[in-house]
């Protein structure tokens, strides 16, 4: 049940989340959210504006498999040199998840 609404919140998202090979559609989500990312952007610019963007559904769903795997090496040093992107990006997805006590 996990799986399918994982699945399912992703493709809400982009169905290219879940096949690479589908086409890009400009009305997807994710390209409506880059268009109006874009459009406060330039809307900025000239003040020189900071604009911070997260995605942690995406993020933490991407990197929970190589965070299991790094919990069951019993946190290794060697796992963790070999994946450190990953488990840093999962363990700043979760602190995020946390600190908005969102469920995952």
């Amino acid at each position: 049940m996990l799986r399918i609404t994982s699945d399912g919140r992703k493709l809400g998202l982009d169905q290219r989340i879940i096949n690479p090979n589908l086409p890009d559609e400009p009305t997807s989500k994710v390209n409506m959210c880059v268009d109006n990312i874009h459009r406060i952007w330039e809307e900025g610019h000239d003040n020189k504006l900071t604009q911070l963007v997260f995605c942690d559904i995406f993020n933490y769903s991407k990197t929970r498999d190589v965070y299991v795997a790094y919990r069951k090496s019993g946190f290794s040093k060697r796992f963790l040199e070999k994946h450190e992107a990953d488990i840093i990006i999962h363990k700043a997805a979760k602190r995020a998840f946390d600190e908005l006590g969102v469920k995952k």
